[in-house]
């Protein structure tokens, strides 16, 4: 039997940039944050789409509404989607630091994308088909995965372990003309299994509310030390490193200049990265919301909003300044904007006039072949 790495706190909370594991100043507490009370009932299917997201899908579908409708023939069109991809299991993952060793790794990236764009296709057609489809895949790697090794097995268990219950979580709990899919027990019962010991997305599937809080506490203290804003100081908030000298924290950030609201830790590294971190903030904080708790609502949202508008900004032409990263910015973001975008400015009417320029240009987002996928078709302008 099969379970991720517990030692990955962050598994399913995504990439989150790779600043959540840095050493840093003080421990941050969120004080408009609370878990959710034990008692709380959760709300499936509740892992990045719920049940009235999709309804709003279907509904935008059957009146040939774009940008939906061309999202939705993008999805069906990727080769993801293609009734003659086979499922293709490792029984050992192993990742190393830029993909060397590659064994596995983006094969179940891909096939984590593949079960969940047939479960997105299912649910919104109705076409039992794609259910099939979705549950071959993850019976086939359930029966098959073991462990994930090498030095980036966390960062695999983040991307493959944040996509697995999206799918899981559809096919088991959407409902079709008030039906569900014809997933069987037992093929659940090892789907749970080979995700226990993970964190949130993982908690939702296998209804383990200590361990969801257990990763909404850890996110809500982390997230706003991967993201500055000038009301920060002249440094950037840390966690976890009383002692941090200025130097640790400059050589951490790749940066020693701090004066635009939304400069992220990796802005630095490249974009791409930095791109992984916002869309991973994005994704926690929906899963939240539709849990119960808004986070776009709290300090974390005005961050994610910050920094969404300066990368796209940057994305759309604007130069560095000196100060920052010698003036030179590595990379593409890649679209990655549309969940976070939805939430503050669709449901919270935050004005982000970069950030959507930069969404809607980029429609529709195909999948980034790691943790992101059809997002144009499950969030554009969702208020649901």
């Amino acid at each position: 039997m099969y379970c991720f790495k517990s030692s990955t706190i962050f598994a399913v909370l995504s990439l989150l940039s790779q600043a959540l594991s840095s050493s840093s100043q003080e421990p941050l507490g969120i004080k408009d944050f609370h878990t959710p009370e034990p008692t709380a009932k959760w709300v499936h299917p509740g892992v990045l789409v719920s049940q009235p997201q999709l309804d709003f899908i279907r509904l935008k579908l059957a009146a040939e509404e774009e940008p939906w409708t061309g999202a939705y023939k993008a999805m069906l069109g990727s080769r993801l989607l293609s009734p003659l991809l086979e499922p293709t299991p490792f029984t050992n993952v192993v990742c190393g630091p830029f993909s060397k060793p590659n064994i596995g790794c983006t094969n179940e990236t891909h096939d984590a994308l593949a079960a969940y764009g047939n479960a997105l296709a299912w649910a919104i057609s109705g076409i039992e088909t794609y259910a099939l489809q979705s549950m071959r895949f993850m019976d086939a790697w359930s029966q098959t995965l073991q462990s994930h090794n090498c030095s980036n097995a966390p960062l695999q268990s983040g991307w493959a372990g944040s996509v697995w219950p999206r799918a899981g979580e559809i096919i088991r709990h959407a409902t079709v003309g008030g039906q569900n899919a014809p997933w069987p027990p037992a093929s659940i019962a090892r789907f749970e299994s080979m995700l226990r010991d993970a964190s949130m997305g993982i908690s939702i599937f296998i209804d383990d509310k200590s361990n969801y809080n257990k990763a909404m506490e850890l996110f809500a203290e982390r997230a706003p030390a991967t993201i500055y804003l000038t009301s920060d100081g002249s440094y950037p908030k840390t966690v976890h490193c009383p002692n941090c000298s200025k130097h640790e924290i400059e050589t951490y950030w790749r940066q020693s200049v701090f004066q635009l609201n939304g400069q992220a830790q990796e802005t630095c590294r490249d974009l791409e990265h930095t791109g992984y971190g916002l869309a991973s903030i994005s994704h926690i904080a929906e899963t939240s919301r539709i849990q119960g708790e808004d986070m776009f609502t709290t300090d974390i949202g005005r961050r994610l909003m910050y920094a969404l508008e300066l990368h796209t900004d940057f994305e759309d032409g604007r130069a560095a300044p000196c100060w920052l990263c010698n003036g030179t910015l590595e990379g593409v973001l890649s679209p990655i904007t549309e969940v976070g975008y939805n939430a503050l400015h669709t449901r919270l009417g935050y004005d982000m006039p970069k950030t959507g320029k930069y969404t809607i240009k980029n429609r529709p987002v195909a999948h980034n072949g790691l943790f992101v996928g059809f997002e144009t078709l499950t969030h554009a302008s969702n208020p649901r």
